[in-house]
């Protein structure tokens, strides 16, 4: 089994996330520093942009979150499995197997029914 190929992803997935997480931090960075080099004080509607920017990367990295969450989930559902597959087959290999005397089982004895 070639394990290169995931640890490949996980180092790609990372790359993308900081890569995201600095655009994001830039975003603002921008919109304070361009209120901060005029020498005046931000405006509501500076305000307002810059916590509506804050809110949709809120929002985007929640999203990447909840879908690495669900990757995870069905990883783990799939492992939980296979786990369980194991423990059948290994429980099958493992306990006696009960001998028959015979190819026909016997029927079982009637159960008389008191009437009184």
């Amino acid at each position: 089994m070639h394990r290169g190929g995931k640890t490949e992803k996980k180092r790609a997935a990372a790359q993308e996330k900081q890569a995201g997480d600095e655009e994001d931090e830039a975003g603002v960075s921008e919109m304070v520093g361009s209120t901060e080099g005029e020498g005046r004080e931000p405006t509501l509607s500076d305000l307002m942009s810059i916590l509506q920017t804050h809110m949709g990367q809120q929002e985007a990295r929640e999203a990447r979150q909840n879908e690495v969450t669900a990757r995870q989930d069905n990883k783990f559902k799939a492992l939980q499995h296979q786990f369980q597959l194991l423990q059948l087959e290994i429980q099958a290999r493992t306990s006696p197997v009960p001998e028959q005397s015979s190819a026909t089982p016997e029927p079982p004895e009637p159960v008389e029914l008191l009437s009184e």
